[in-house]
């Protein structure tokens, strides 16, 4: 028995809230606009966090359900009565989504770490190097969509990306990104930095209006022509595509700068990231620096020093554009509904 997909209903639950950083949201909406594409009515179910970042971004787009207080998503799917279930979030394993998936025909979570048990009808990892086998035992029965393949860009930077890398001679504008997060001030540390060691360098600041680096970066933008402050941008794809170089996070960010072509200095600002950008780093698709490390300057301005000739970001760019084409969410997206509808 199918069912036809203009009757498709979902409820996509991202994680959202202190201490969690404003990627579950935005991959949940880039999965949410493909699905939505498709014919299939999108919901979501976040905290008073997660509807404000949704409010940021994709303002009357989807309908909200808040999780008030925010262990009420159980109840939420419930009364939702949706055929599919999107959840990305690290909190929850097998037994809650099993509890979850008595309410609805069909489960996907989003994941990245591949280091707890899950009960879904479809597991979406976009790892790098990652394979189906890591799930055979963590998702038995499930399909499993792993790598790049399956990131979930936005189609702004699809749009963005260019027939072929280029690189100009010197890095003359350069992106400094962190997302929504600024832990210890990472983004002033960044372009303090940026300033001392590529002076010739314009930096498009990209900064959330309420990160802790505002008023430094707002002060220094005011005195020194180098220093474009941007804040709360609609369209990041538009700044990275003008840039030589992009300073910024090891999260799903990556994964906009290699389709649009961008070499980056991956700054890990999280233990989750880790181990994606040292894997990316040694294989030629970034440099990295990792904010943990006692000795993070002196890293972060080796790793500069080593971006330096255009070769080097030239043949970064290119790396970068083959493994990731921006292409995940539709093939996502065609992925789940195929499932919903058998």
């Amino acid at each position: 028995m199918t069912t036809p997909l203009r009757d498709l209903s979902i409820l996509l639950a991202p994680a959202s809230g202190p201490g969690v950083g404003g990627g579950h949201v935005i991959r949940c909406l880039t999965l949410a606009e493909a699905l939505a594409a498709r014919g299939c009515e999108c919901r979501f179910a976040v905290t008073s966090a997660g509807e404000d970042l949704i409010a940021r971004f994709r303002p009357d787009c989807f309908p909200i359900l808040r999780l008030d207080p925010p262990d009420r998503l159980a109840q939420a799917v419930a009364q939702a009565g949706c055929d599919g279930l999107v959840v990305d979030n690290y909190a929850l394993d097998a037994e809650a989504e099993a509890r979850l998936g008595q309410a609805v025909r069909r489960v996907m979570v989003i994941d990245d770490l591949a280091d707890r048990r899950h009960m879904a009808d479809l597991v979406l990892d976009p790892g790098y190097g990652r394979t189906p086998d890591a799930y055979v035992r963590l998702a038995p029965g499930a399909v499993v969509l792993a790598g790049p393949d399956y990131a979930l860009v936005r189609p702004a930077f699809r749009e963005r990306r260019p027939a072929s890398a280029s690189c100009r001679d010197k890095a003359l504008r350069i992106m400094v990104s962190f997302g929504l997060a600024d832990p210890g001030e990472i983004a002033r540390r960044a372009v303090v930095l940026l300033l001392a060691h590529a002076p010739e360098a314009v930096l498009d600041v990209v900064l959330a209006s309420d990160a802790p680096s505002r008023p430094a970066l707002a002060r220094l933008a005011a005195q020194d022509h180098r220093v474009q402050l941007h804040l709360d941008v609609a369209d990041v794809a538009a700044i990275m595509a003008r840039c030589d170089l992009c300073v910024g996070a090891g999260g799903s960010s990556v994964w906009e700068r290699a389709v649009v072509g961008l070499p980056s200095l991956v700054v890990v600002v999280a233990d989750n990231q880790r181990d994606l950008a040292r894997q990316l780093s040694s294989d030629g698709y970034c440099a990295m620096a990792d904010l943990a490390d006692a000795d993070f300057e002196a890293q972060f301005s080796a790793a500069l020093e080593g971006l330096k000739p255009p070769h080097v970001r030239l043949t970064m760019a290119d790396a970068a554009m083959a493994l990731c084409d921006g292409l995940g969410a539709e093939r996502a997206a065609d992925a789940f509904v195929t499932l919903l509808r058998t």
